[in-house]
C-alpha cells in the first residue's frame, strides 16, 4: 500500500469518526431536549398536584363549614319546633280553661237567677230561666267537645273535666223553679270546692 493510499484510509476513518461523533452529539442533544421536556412536564404535574391539593383542602374546609351551618340550622329548627309546640300546648290548655270558666260562670248565673224564683213566678221569669238553661247546655256541649279532642291535657285533667261536663249536661229544665233551683244549686256546690279550683289552675301549668 502506498503512502497516499494509507493517508486516504486514515482520512476516511477520521471522517467516519467525525460523523459518529456528530451523530452521538446530536443524539445527546436530542436526549437533553427530551429530558428538559420531561422535567418541564413533571414540574407542571407537580404544580397541578399542588393546585389539586389546595383545591381539595378548600373543598374540605367548605364541607366542614357547611356541616357546621347544617348543625346550627338543625339546632335552631329544633328550638323553633319545641317553642311552637309549647305555644300550641299552652294555647289549647288556655282555651279549655276559658271554656270551663265560661261554663261555670253560666252555672253560677243560672243559680243566682233561680235563687230569686220565690219572689218571681211570672211567665217572663220562667222564659228567662229556660233561656239560661239553653245557654248553659250550649256552652257545656262546646266545652265537652273541646276537652274530648284535646291532646295536651293530662289523663287526670281530661277525665275530671269530662265528668264535670257530663254532670252539667244532665241538667234539664223541669218547668218547676224550686226543682230546678235544687238541682242547679247541688251541682254548683259540688264544683265550688278546692279540688275544682286546683284543677282549673293546673291548666296553666306546663
Amino acid at each position: 500500500m502506498t503512502r497516499l493510499g494509507a493517508e486516504w484510509i486514515a482520512a476516511i476513518a477520521l471522517s467516519i469518526q467525525a460523523v459518529i461523533f456528530l451523530l452521538q452529539a446530536g443524539f445527546l442533544c436530542w436526549q437533553a431536549t427530551i429530558l428538559r421536556r420531561h422535567a418541564t412536564t413533571l414540574e407542571k404535574h407537580t404544580e397541578i398536584a399542588d393546585v389539586q391539593a389546595e383545591t381539595a383542602k378548600l373543598i374540605g374546609q367548605a364541607l366542614d363549614q357547611q356541616g357546621k351551618v347544617l348543625t346550627d340550622q338543625t339546632t335552631i329548627m329544633g328550638g323553633q319546633f319545641s317553642f311552637q309546640q309549647k305555644l300550641a300546648t299552652q294555647a289549647e290548655r288556655t282555651n279549655v280553661r276559658n271554656l270551663i270558666v265560661a261554663v261555670h260562670g253560666r252555672l253560677v248565673i243560672l243559680d243566682s237567677k233561680l235563687s230569686r224564683a220565690t219572689f218571681a213566678h211570672t211567665a217572663e221569669f220562667r222564659q228567662d230561666v229556660d233561656r239560661h238553661f239553653d245557654a248553659l247546655a250550649g256552652a257545656v256541649y262546646g266545652c265537652q267537645k273541646q276537652v274530648s279532642v284535646s291532646i295536651h291535657l293530662t289523663e287526670p285533667q281530661k277525665k275530671y273535666f269530662l265528668a264535670y261536663c257530663d254532670s252539667l249536661a244532665s241538667l234539664h229544665a223541669t218547668g218547676n223553679n224550686n226543682q230546678d233551683f235544687d238541682q242547679v244549686r247541688s251541682l254548683k256546690d259540688k264544683y265550688e270546692d278546692d279540688s275544682f279550683s286546683r284543677m282549673i289552675e293546673s291548666l296553666g301549668d306546663m
